[in-house]
């Protein structure tokens, strides 16, 4: 199966991914990630990116 490489921002991180799943696949799975950081630190302003992308 062929590899693909998808460019990801999330959160203002440039990051490439590397996958045999479809581009819309990691691109939906990009959005879901930083829709659940983005939600980790609306509920905690003490929270910072790197905690919230821990968590």
């Amino acid at each position: 199966m062929n590899k693909n490489r998808i460019r990801l921002n999330i959160c203002g991180a440039e990051c490439t991914i590397t996958s045999e799943d479809s581009e819309n696949y990691v691109l939906s799975l990009g959005n879901e990630v930083e829709e659940s950081i983005k939600d980790i630190m609306d509920k905690n302003d003490r929270v910072s990116l790197t905690l919230a992308a821990i968590l």
